[in-house]
């Protein structure tokens, strides 16, 4: 017990500055690691040995990213976090990273599911939602410890199916 206790205060600790590595090299989301310290996102996941994000953390506006679920607006464009909400599926864009599926294609941003809403999407109640969360208009990526299937994820050990 006391030690879940200390991995929860070191993982809270980790969190609470999201991309801790500004200007620095770092190992990124996805790649392999042996220390949280040589992660951009300061948590090297003991058991799949990669680098991940906290769960319920994200990168600002002008932090590194690889992709959407990186960031808190769940828009990545050039491997930088934007400041702005992800565009919704079906709504103009320029770069694929601009909207929430990660797709831009002939200048609509195309949905990453055809059965629900992914997360950063407009939404208007739970039910259109991937994870089951529509929270003040928009499908909300936080809804458990892992991502929801049928929901956008940067790295297989971060999505409930593993996939």
């Amino acid at each position: 017990m006391k030690n879940v206790l200390v991995t929860f205060i070191v993982v809270l600790l980790a969190a609470c500055g999201g991309s801790n590595k500004a200007g620095g090299e770092c190992t990124l989301l996805g790649a392999t690691c042996t220390d949280s310290a040589a992660c951009c996102s300061s948590n090297c996941d003991p058991a799949a040995g990669i680098c991940s994000r906290v769960p319920g953390t994200c990168a600002a506006g002008g932090d590194q990213c690889e992709s959407g679920p990186d960031c808190c607006s769940l828009a990545c464009v050039d491997g930088e976090c934007q400041g702005d909400q992800c565009t919704s599926d079906g709504a103009a864009c320029d770069k694929d990273g601009e909207c929430c599926g990660g797709l831009c294609s002939s200048g609509a941003c195309a949905a990453l599911n055809p059965s629900c809403k992914t997360a950063g999407n407009a939404c208007g109640a739970n039910g259109e939602c991937c994870g089951g969360f529509c929270k003040e208009g928009l499908c909300n990526i936080a809804v458990s410890f892992c991502t929801q299937i049928g929901d956008t994820c940067t790295a297989d050990n971060e999505c409930c199916g593993g996939l």
